[in-house]
């Protein structure tokens, strides 16, 4: 308790308590280098791999239908989708390989900053300054930008649905990643069940 009481006078703390919407993000995505949780993100990688195949099969499938006839603009809207997410799962499984490295360095930048807390208030300022900024660039801005990016597609498909179902007598149905099954006809990806699971399918993953 004493411990805890004195760390709590400190102005310089650690990575977790300084950069909090950081560390938050990397907690969800599954990248924070804890060893508490080691187990459980190594059990959780495959079963979230194995989660997302069956849409980034349908949405490589429909990639291979738009090379085969010169459809670059549906390429790359799929594109648009897909490379990001399936970035975040390649990242997830190599911050996991690099656990190690990864913990080094957050220990680094706690070291750090219980080194801030001894220095001559000249220094302390050329610290409080910096990771000020990296708050206002780095953490909030970086994370406004980031849930804007991944909110636009379920925002627009819920609002223009609202929209079309609310002032429209013969309202179109969108997706949130507009997608045709394979093999099948392309309107069919508007009829009752696909178009409710697939919907909802989405909005989970």
């Amino acid at each position: 308790v004493l411990v805890k009481m004195a760390d709590e006078e400190f102005e310089f703390k650690p990575f977790s308590v300084t950069y909090k919407l950081i560390t938050f993000a990397l907690s969800v995505g599954m990248i924070y280098p804890n060893p508490k949780t080691e187990k459980w993100r190594l059990a959780s990688i495959p079963i979230l791999v194995a989660s997302i195949m069956p849409l980034a099969l349908m949405i490589f499938y429909d990639m291979y239908k738009s090379w085969m006839v010169k459809d670059i603009v549906n390429i790359i809207r799929h594109s648009t989708v897909v490379g990001p997410f399936l970035g975040g799962f390649f990242k997830m499984i190599l911050m996991y390989h690099k656990r190690i490295q990864a913990k080094e360095i957050l220990d680094e930048i706690d070291r750090d900053h219980d080194l801030f807390n001894e220095c001559a208030d000249i220094y302390k300022d050329i610290a409080r300054a910096a990771i000020k900024n990296s708050q206002v660039y780095s953490e909030r801005g970086w994370a406004i930008t980031v849930s804007t990016c991944v909110m636009t597609f379920p925002v627009m498909a819920i609002a223009l649905n609202i929209y079309n179902f609310t002032f429209k007598s013969e309202p179109e149905k969108y997706m949130i990643h507009d997608l045709v099954i394979p093999e099948t006809e392309s309107e069919l990806r508007f009829e009752t069940p696909y178009f409710e699971v697939i919907y909802y399918y989405h909005y989970i993953v």
